[in-house]
Parts: C-alpha cells; sequence; structure tokens
C-alpha cells in the first residue's frame, strides 16, 4: 500500500512465523544405500515371494530393511520465522522505498533414512535488501534493484539428534 503524496512516509512491516512437530507414521523401508552395489544394480525379487524365482534368481532384501517410524518429516524443519520492514519516502517527483527482509529456516533431513552428513541441511538464514524507485511522471513503471544473501553457519548441536 502506497500513500498518496499528500500523506507522510509510512514505515511498513511484516513478520510470520511457524513451528512444525511431525513425524512419520510406522514406516520400515529398505536401505538402498546399503544394499551390494549401492542399490545401482538389479538385485532381482525379494526372495520368497508368491510366484517368485528361487534362489539365487531372487534376493533377500530383510537385513537391508530399516524403521524409520517417529522420525521428522524430511524437508519439514522445526522452526520457521521471517520478518521483512519497508520505509517510504517522498521525494520531490518520486518516492523511494528501501526494503530489508530476513528469514530464519531450521535444520532438516532430507530423506527419510537420516544419514548424517549427507542426508542433513544446517539452520539458515536469508537476508534480503531492495531498493525501488517509482516516478510519478509514469506511475506504472518502477525501477528495482536488490541483493539475496544466504548465510548458512553451524548450530548447536552440530551433530543432530534422531528422534528414535
Amino acid at each position: 500500500m502506497t500513500p498518496s503524496a499528500s500523506e507522510a512516509p509510512y514505515l511498513d512491516r511484516l513478520s510470520a512465523g511457524a513451528w512444525v512437530h511431525s513425524s512419520i507414521g510406522a514406516v520400515t523401508l529398505v536401505n538402498t544405500r546399503a544394499l551390494p552395489g549401492g542399490g545401482a544394480i538389479n538385485l532381482g525379487v525379494q526372495c520368497g515371494t508368491p510366484g517368485g524365482p528361487p534362489a539365487p534368481l531372487c534376493f533377500d532384501y530383510a537385513p537391508y530393511y530399516e524403521s524409520v517410524s517417529g522420525r521428522s518429516n524430511p524437508y519439514a524443519p522445526t522452526w520457521t520465522f521471517s520478518a521483512g520492514v519497508e520505509y517510504d519516502f517522498q521525494l520531490q517527483d518520486a518516492t523511494l522505498t528501501p526494503r530489508v527482509d530476513f528469514s530464519y529456516q531450521g535444520s532438516q533431513w532430507t530423506t527419510m533414512l537420516e544419514n548424517f552428513p549427507q542426508d542433513y541441511l544446517a539452520g539458515r538464514d536469508i537476508w534480503n535488501f531492495r531498493l525501488t524507485y517509482i516516478g510519478r511522471k509514469w506511475p506504472g513503471a518502477a525501477l528495482t534493484g536488490g541483493v539475496r544473501l544466504c548465510l548458512s553457519r553451524p548450530r548447536w548441536p552440530l551433530v543432530p539428534r534422531r528422534r528414535d
């Protein structure tokens, strides 16, 4: 919302946050990373399946089963927060609006297996800076420039704890 030329400059703020406490239900899966060949080769169907081939044309996946019940949902950080502020400066024939935004995304896992460090994304701060110039001669045209910075830094604990 931009004030008219007769109004005083104003400060506009926006903030939001979220706390997520969710987990995976009762799920068991095959850890393909632990399979011979890292899961890159076809090992056949599970031995003992009805109508399946006999050994050695099948493979026993049972030793590679892993329960992921109760673990964090992938890509679901526990905490997120965002806030932004902008201020309109009324110039003689234009409006100049600087804006700064800050966002925090908590740490999160990228898969249900939660193997540290390859499946772990550390918490990160994201800063956004923007400057907008709107002239009164052409009110539909605006000149905007900005910079976005994503800063990742280690947070305590450095090695995450599983919830299983």
